[in-house]
């Protein structure tokens, strides 16, 4: 199986930031792809910077603009301390290469620096599908985030804005779920959860069909 992906998608640590003219290209990706959301350089003593925050942003501004894309976590590690610092999360029973790669391709997974993290809408839509605009004037969006330091807030995003928080109080496992107004999410839906030592998990978007 093959998987590609879009490493460091803004700039890399320490200060190397690319040109807009650069960034722009990706929004001329004519096809469905993965990009890395969280990057492990330099991530031992501070293990959330700037480069993470524009990678989100972008990541977000892309999924506006139509691309699906899956987040990854940590592209590759240049030094032996960067490994496992970020990782990506196979929604899988068999850790399986090629299960794994075909999960990956499918967008079920979740980009992480620590915490696990799960999303369904209406109970049975999973991240990384499409699912019809639904009649009505809301779905049901559940969330399941874990963390063995405990969890600090839990949040929904759509179109790119936080719409939901959930405060976990330190809990280790938190499971909640909400409605939300579909007059709030035009293209997606995400989830992403901030650990009580302030690590960071972002699953991928479920995505609402258009037209």
């Amino acid at each position: 199986g093959e998987f590609a992906w879009v490493p460091h998608p803004t700039g890399w640590y320490p200060g190397v930031h690319y040109e807009d003219e650069r960034i722009e290209e990706m929004y001329k990706i004519p096809y469905d792809f993965a990009m890395e959301v969280i990057n492990g350089a330099n991530k031992l003593t501070t293990r959330f910077d700037n480069f993470i925050t524009e990678y989100v942003r972008l990541w977000d501004r892309l999924l506006m603009n139509g691309n699906k894309i899956t987040p990854i976590g940590s592209s590759d590690a240049h030094t032996p301390d960067e490994v496992g610092i970020a990782w990506t999360g196979a929604y899988i029973d068999r850790p399986e290469s090629e299960i794994v790669l075909k999960c990956f391709n499918a967008g079920r997974c979740f980009a992480s620096q620590a915490p696990c993290i799960a999303l369904w809408v209406n109970d049975e839509v999973n991240v990384g599908d499409e699912m019809p605009r639904p009649e009505g004037d809301s779905i049901k969006i559940k969330v399941r985030a874990a963390d063995s330091a405990g969890l600090a807030t839990v949040y929904i995003v759509a179109d790119g804005h936080r719409i939901v928080r959930f405060r976990a109080k330190g809990e280790k496992v938190v499971e909640a779920e909400c409605d939300v107004k579909l007059s709030d999410v035009t293209r997606y839906v995400r989830a992403e959860v901030v650990s009580s030592d302030k690590l960071r998990a972002y699953t991928a978007p479920i995505y609402l069909k258009q037209g």
